[in-house]
């Protein structure tokens, strides 16, 4: 853009990159100079190190993309949700860039940005009564931002496991967030809560202690450790597997293939993400809430562009996932993966937070 400082500049050109190769895939700052016409030593002089760049970058990106949210006026829940979940589809890039942020752990991410605005409207429509009086209108927050940011973070793996187009996948979504918003006035908040219920199995990863599976433990490892904007230092993760590092090049073309290996190794088994209680994706959250690990790793495949991934986990004749269930796995997936920093931002011990999302799913999954 004409008259663009140099700093956006870069941070474009850094986003672009990111966006044409994929975030697994890595850049060098040099490339990001040459991308954005400039000096590599320019690129040194605004950003410190390629983290701070695409910190810098991604916060911008998620920033200027939440001006569209402010602006939706006011008008009751029914009709509001409606026109968010519109713009949320509309605009999936400031929930892709927060999400990248905070897998990366940036401490300055605030991932409810609007939260004052959101609950001043909800506080509205309770004193209008559009709302009941007894609805846990933070909880209803909670539902709703996971919903969107998990159907968001997985609509191409959910509509490519439900063998149906994103825009029809879409159209679908839009008809369970409004069916969700008309029944947020027709549910009995004063209800006892329901219970998570206990979580499937853990899937034991038992390692073969082959150098292959050493290395892919390894990459995970530093993840988790520095960050995926780091980068991943390839002697490191040779160290860490106490193997030679030629190895790495032996057992994965790159360093993108390790990752996918990394990845796809640590992911949880899958099956039928409902219970016998009839909640979608109980089972999933619950097992989120005792593993947040598989989700955040799946969530960088979707975010790399990978079609590996699978949000339902197996589909097998015996279940064959229907809106219903997919509304689920997204509300599910997206609590799992936010779920420490909304209750942080919200002040609410995270247990507590837990029970409150869950009880208010439970009142208002479609039937």
């Amino acid at each position: 853009m004409a008259g663009e400082p140099t700093d956006r500049l870069i941070e474009r050109a850094a986003l672009r990159l990111l966006t044409d190769g994929g975030l697994l895939a890595g850049f060098t700052l040099q490339q990001v100079g040459d991308e954005a016409g400039v000096a590599k030593a320019l690129v040194y002089h605004y950003f410190a190190d390629r983290q701070a760049l695409m910190r810098s970058a991604l916060r911008h990106g998620a920033i200027e993309l939440q001006t569209t949210f402010r602006a939706i006026p006011y008008s009751h829940y029914r009709r509001r949700l409606g026109v968010l979940a519109k713009a949320t589809l509309a605009h999936p890039d400031a929930v892709q860039l927060m999400t990248l942020l905070l897998i990366d752990r940036d401490p300055r991410l605030r991932t409810m940005p609007l939260r004052e605005q959101t609950m001043s409207d909800f506080e509205r429509d309770v004193r209008e009564g559009t709302l009941p009086a007894a609805t846990d209108i933070e909880a209803l927050f909670g539902v709703q931002n996971c919903l969107l940011y998990g159907y968001v973070l997985f609509r191409d793996g959910l509509a490519r496991q439900m063998g149906v187009s994103r825009t029809s996948l879409d159209q679908r979504f839009l008809r369970v967030t409004g069916a969700l918003a008309r029944s947020v006035g027709e549910v009995d908040w004063s209800t006892a809560p329901a219970v998570i219920p206990e979580p499937p199995p853990r899937r034991p990863i038992l390692p073969d202690g082959s150098a292959a599976r050493l290395l892919e433990q390894a990459a995970v490892d530093l993840i988790e450790e520095q960050g995926i904007l780091a980068g991943l230092n390839l002697r490191k993760v040779a160290e860490r597997a106490g193997v030679h590092r030629g190895l790495v090049y032996h057992y994965f073309g790159s360093r993108r293939e390790l990752l996918l290996a990394s990845i796809r190794n640590r992911l949880a088994g899958g099956g039928d993400p409902t219970s016998n209680g009839g909640v979608p994706g109980d089972l999933l959250l619950a097992a989120g809430i005792r593993d947040d690990e598989p989700a955040r790793l799946m969530a960088l495949l979707a975010l790399d562009g990978d079609d590996s991934y699978e949000p339902f986990g197996q589909v097998t004749p015996r279940f064959r996932p229907t809106s219903r269930h997919m509304a689920g796995v997204a509300l599910a997936l997206g609590h799992t993966i936010y779920r420490r920093s909304f209750a942080g931002e919200l002040h609410i011990d995270l247990d507590e937070w837990d029970r409150r999302v869950f009880a208010a799913w439970a009142r208002l999954a479609p039937r």
